[in-house]
């Protein structure tokens, strides 16, 4: 059985947007543990700083190492060794590469799109995209590949 890893590419602004957001909803997390504490002086609010602490732990993780394995039968998506998405390579009937602002499973606005045989559409963003395709073309020679 072989296995193939592919990590996800992730654009600068992206990247800064994912870590300003975690800062902000850090520090909103902080400032209601603050108030909280005044207004109800119970010790009780330290689960808001805990709260934005794992948030912003789990966005950098989800940024950081969010990457595609294609093993003979699926293409898995996931994060760390966390399988997000399992998808079966023969049901893949084409791949064209798009450009949006759309997230899904990807940090990247140059992505590709998994048209699906039931018509769903799986948008990814392998860095290396033309050996991503190249193996998901061999495992499945059916697949309609559209490239600009």
């Amino acid at each position: 059985m072989s296995r193939a890893y592919f990590k996800s590419k992730v654009d600068p602004d992206i990247r800064w947007y994912a870590r300003l957001s975690s800062f902000t909803i850090l520090v909103f997390c902080l400032i209601g543990a603050i108030w909280g504490f005044q207004v109800s002086g119970t010790s009780f609010n330290w689960i808001f700083p805990l709260i934005g602490i794992v948030e912003s732990i789990l966005i950098e993780v989800y940024v950081r190492y969010l990457g595609y394995t294609i093993t003979d039968t699926e293409l898995q998506i996931g994060v760390k060794g966390l399988i997000l998405k399992r998808v079966v390579i023969k049901d893949v009937d084409a791949i064209q590469q798009v450009r949006r602002n759309i997230l899904n499973y990807s940090l990247s606005k140059r992505t590709i799109s998994l048209i699906m045989s039931t018509g769903k559409e799986i948008v990814l963003a392998p860095q290396d995209q033309e050996l991503f395709i190249a193996q998901l073309a061999r495992l499945n020679p059916l697949i309609e590949v559209k490239l600009p």
